[in-house]
């Protein structure tokens, strides 16, 4: 969901399987937004390729193999 960050004040209880820090790991639109504007040309290519056979797949453009 794209929607403004919460600032959360409880911790998440991962019961000691991984390490979770809400300002850290979740990120909002701006915060998305920051990290793609940090990518070179290569490597956006390559999440718009994953990202439009995802959308293909998940709308039963193309089958699974």
């Amino acid at each position: 969901m794209l929607k403004d960050k919460v600032n959360y004040k409880d911790g998440f209880n991962t019961q000691g399987l991984f390490e979770f820090n809400p300002q850290d790991h979740i990120l909002d639109f701006w915060d998305l937004l920051r990290e793609i504007n940090t990518l070179d040309t290569s490597r956006l290519k390559v999440i718009a390729e994953y990202l439009e056979n995802e959308i293909l797949m998940s709308n039963g453009c193309i089958s699974e193999n």
